[in-house]
């Protein structure tokens, strides 16, 4: 591992506490991105769920779109009419054999109560039948606006990232950039566990930290 732009011996404290923020805030936002997206796949399914087929008509399972919807948007609203999400994507294909839905272009907009947004996009995304495994492909990010509390941006960008609601985890398997403000962390693999609150990185990890505050 190879750390650059690393503080001074008096600013160490900082760049520990620079390091311990920057995992907190990337599990932080796994919860509402993991649930969010499990909604809006919910809920797209039930809309455009087809009538039944009678069972004389049923065929072997095909990896063919028995539906799908193109240009949509999906919107979420609380029960005060608070607008929670938001998502767009050119098209989207149901398959029966896989029990998979696949996303082209997805755009996901999250808005927590202090008005926080949230992004993530894709080229693709493919979720599971009940959206409990989500993965984004192809230039996938997930963007964090800075806040009173979090005054820094987070993005995260990979090639791939995948998402486990049931477990609350987030992984990938290819090269990863994590960036906070000015501090940024890269490595070959990556592993978010938001109920054990670790975060594990793999292979080649490269560290850029900046103190908060430059002594004189």
């Amino acid at each position: 591992m190879s750390i650059e732009g690393l503080p001074t011996r008096g600013a160490n404290r900082t760049a520990r506490q620079s390091v311990q923020a920057m995992m907190e805030v990337i599990l932080g936002w796994l919860p509402l991105l993991v649930l969010s997206v499990l909604l809006l796949v919910t809920i797209w399914l039930v809309r455009t769920a087809p009538s039944a087929v009678p069972m004389a008509n049923i065929k072997a399972p095909q990896h063919l779109a028995d539906y799908d919807v193109q240009q949509f948007t999906l919107n979420t609203y609380s029960l005060s009419g608070q607008l929670q999400s938001c998502m767009v994507g050119k098209s989207a294909e149901h398959y029966e054999d896989s029990l998979t839905t696949l996303v082209q272009n997805p755009k996901l907009l999250m808005y927590s109560k202090d008005g926080r947004v949230t992004k993530a996009s894709a080229k693709r995304a493919l979720s599971n039948e009940d959206g409990s495994e989500v993965q984004l492909m192809g230039q996938a990010e997930v963007y964090r606006a800075p806040s009173l509390d979090q005054p820094q941006p987070l993005l995260v960008k990979s090639e791939f990232l995948q998402f486990f609601a049931n477990t609350d985890s987030m992984q990938t398997d290819m090269p990863v950039l994590v960036t906070r403000g000015a501090n940024s962390f890269r490595s070959d693999k990556l592993t978010a566990d938001n109920l054990n609150q670790t975060l594990k990185m793999h292979g080649r990890v490269k560290v850029v930290l900046h103190p908060e505050h430059q002594t004189p």
